[in-house]
């Protein structure tokens, strides 16, 4: 006798439209659902095979069958003792078919204890039940990122487990690493599994006659060793039947080898490398001539488009902070022309069969991805030599960057950004390409339109580092839209505080007047101060470098309005750094160039049009005076020379100088020149040189 489906009371939870569809379905898959809930094994069987027929590859079908109650009983057939073995392969068949569907499907399916049920049964004797356990909790664990925690929660039971498990067959093989591969992010997944000897296993799965499970094993394997020193260390060390693991991984790189498995095996090897644990002999040998170039190989067009993406993405990271790496790769078999291909429609010429109009339509679902792709690896090519910039960054490109900085896609936005930056050092493009395509106009439309996360707002304040560079006719125009107030909230947060600031430094050099005032006004002296307590030395040296471009001009109109303020700021930190760094003869430590950066301030105050900003505000701070006279016979080559452009200043011919000069006398100053004419540099001898005439003119 069949039972009937408890029915909840639908008024209560569902609008009436909804519920009149509610009914519908209902009334429609009734029968399927009504004999998985028979008492007749059979009859449950055969509604069990029909609901699994019905719910293949259509996610409607399998929310229809979800609202309608069906995972509560598949988890009931499967925890219960009394339920035949194919019964309850089957009903995990089904489950893991209903956890392909959309994300609310995987949550009901959460919610309802699958994962625990699944996981009670990594112990089962019955293979087939194991292996339909194992697919269900693959799909589960790689559906979204959210899920890449779930196996985490009881570690030292599920994982073990399933590493016990794992060749049992090639299904559970493929099945186990794929799980493995998705949830080994954080450093204690991975420190876990180093423990439990997953790298033995790998070993072993990599020497498979079966692709499949070879594939598999090197994405497991990939995915352990980024940014995991451990892992790339116990792989060079270890030997699987007697072979270096190191040696087995680089014969997968020959061309003999399948595109798939040579493409996963560069990836390890370049983990591996940035970890720093080959040697040099590989790095020549394996990286120069193999993984390089294999990479390279793999971005042609008429490759498959998931191999174009996976090696752009891991060539972006080969070389990504190796400048000969990335002129090696700027002169392998013309990569440039091939990233260009990254952002273009696939050849029509292609599509003169049925599967190359297959491959047509794959090419074009992954524009997206290849577009991402092709930005970061133009972004680690570009990064350093401005000779390959000048080459490669064409106007094509930046035009890319523009339209991709407004892209929904925030995998793209970033992608562009990346590659924004490295172009962004391009004196080239700062001064031509950039104004003449509007970058800016697309920068702070990204910044308007879009929420960006913390690391995209810091490559935002890194471009915008570089954009205002004097040289950049952005800048301005940046400036006009408004944009001090947005940098003045960045200086709040830690993470922007230094690019904030140092945003600022680029803006006030070489500025007019009013640009000045405003940028001190949006500040304010008193977060001034507190900057030049920050814990970051970097903070301290760019926001003494404001202050010295801010005092490189227009002295005599910005002391009177600060001038109490600035001379507060350098005792301050000078008081603070008074001890700090003696560092050794040669050695132009931080500490010395932000005294540096402090004599360079008191020279531009001292530097004004009349005397009397000098005599208000310098004239009486004899402690001061006697501090940069001391830094004439320092051991800092650059501190000596601020000194002595400062008392160059001090002493110049105008109101009031022979008072000064005879401050400069009695403070030794004159003394400690004559000592500094022995140098051997020659750029300091002549700034002494300068000073000195200027006390003898005055006689």
């Amino acid at each position: 006798m069949s039972m009937e489906v408890d029915q909840h009371d639908m008024s209560e939870v569902f609008p009436v439209a909804v519920q009149g569809v509610l009914s519908e379905i209902t009334t429609m898959y009734q029968p399927y659902v009504g004999k998985i809930f028979d008492t007749d094994e059979s009859i449950v069987f055969e509604g069990i095979k029909e609901i699994k027929n019905l719910v293949i590859g259509n996610k409607k079908q399998k929310t229809n069958f979800i609202v309608l109650g069906v995972v509560p009983r598949l988890v009931f057939l499967i925890e219960d003792s009394n339920t035949s073995m194919e019964l309850k392969i089957q009903s995990a068949i089904v489950l893991g078919s209903l956890a392909k569907g959309v994300d609310a499907n995987l949550k009901h399916l959460l919610d309802h204890r699958v994962l625990e049920t699944l996981c009670s049964h990594l112990t089962t004797n019955d293979l087939q039940l194991y292996e339909a356990t194992v697919r269900c909790l693959r799909t589960i664990i790689t559906s979204t990122e959210r899920t890449t925690e779930l196996l985490y929660i009881n570690p030292s039971e599920i994982i073990p487990k399933l590493l016990e498990n794992i060749n049992r067959s090639s299904c559970t093989q493929e099945c186990t690493c794929e799980i493995i591969a998705h949830s080994c992010i954080a450093q204690n997944h991975k420190d876990l599994l180093i423990k439990l000897d997953i790298i033995n296993l790998l070993g072993d799965l990599l020497v498979s006659p079966i692709r499949r499970v070879k594939v598999k094993a090197l994405d497991t394997l990939a995915a352990l060793c980024y940014k995991n020193k451990e892992a790339c260390k116990q792989c060079a060390m270890s030997k699987i039947k007697d072979k270096p693991l190191m040696e087995i991984v680089i014969r997968l790189l020959n061309e003999s080898q399948p595109a798939d498995i040579q493409m996963r095996a560069a990836k390890c090897l370049t983990f591996m490398f940035r970890m720093r644990v080959l040697t040099a002999d590989s790095w020549d040998h394996v990286i120069v001539r193999k993984v390089l170039t294999r990479l390279v190989r793999m971005c042609d067009m008429e490759s498959d488009p998931d191999q174009r993406i996976c090696s752009a993405e891991t060539l972006a990271y080969l070389i990504e902070v190796d400048p000969p790496l990335q002129r090696l790769a700027y002169i392998c078999e013309q990569f440039p022309h091939k990233l260009e291909a990254y952002f273009k429609y696939p050849s029509v010429s292609l599509t003169k069969n049925e599967h190359n109009i297959k491959f047509f339509k794959h090419a074009l679902k992954h524009g997206k991805q290849l577009h991402r792709a092709g930005f970061l690896a133009y972004a680690s090519l570009l990064s350093n030599d401005e000779d390959i910039r000048k080459q490669v960054a064409t106007e094509l490109l930046v035009k890319h960057i523009s339209e991709s900085l407004i892209d929904p896609c925030a995998l793209v936005r970033s992608a562009a950004l990346k590659c924004l930056l490295s172009l962004s050092r391009s004196v080239h493009l700062l001064r031509t390409t950039f104004q003449d395509v509007g970058i800016w106009k697309s920068l702070l439309k990204l910044m308007q339109d879009f929420a960006q996360d913390i690391n995209e707002t810091k490559i935002i304040s890194s471009v915008l580092c570089n954009l205002m560079l004097d040289i950049s006719p952005c800048k301005m125009d940046l400036k006009a839209a408004g944009l001090i107030k947005t940098i003045t909230e960045w200086l709040n947060v830690e993470d922007l505080r230094l690019n904030a600031i140092w945003i600022f430094m680029n803006m006030s050099f070489h500025a007019e007047l009013a640009l000045k005032l405003e940028i001190l006004e949006a500040i304010s002296f008193e977060q001034i101060l507190q900057l030049l307590q920050d814990s970051d030395r970097d903070v301290i040296i760019r926001t003494l470098g404001l202050l010295r471009n801010i005092l490189s001009s227009d002295q005599d109109k910005i002391m009177p309005l600060y001038g109490v303020n600035i001379i507060q700021a350098c005792k301050h930190v000078l008081t603070a750094f008074s001890d700090a760094g003696t560092g050794h003869p040669g050695l132009h430590s931080e500490y010395e160039c932000i005294r540096a950066h402090i004599v360079c301030i008191l020279a531009g105050v001292a530097g004004g049009d009349g005397g009397s900003t000098v005599k208000t505000f310098l004239e009486n701070e004899t402690e001061l005076l006697q501090q940069v006279v001391s830094y004439l016979m320092h051991f800092d080559l650059n501190l000596q020379m601020a000194s002595v452009s400062f008392i160059y200043n001090f002493v110049r011919m105008n109101t009031g100088c022979v008072e000064r000069q005879a401050v400069m006398i009695e403070l030794g100053a004159v003394n400690s020149l004559q000592h500094l004419q022995t140098t051997n540099d020659t750029v300091l001898y002549d700034k002494v040189d300068k000073v000195l005439q200027q006390f003898q003119n005055t006689k």
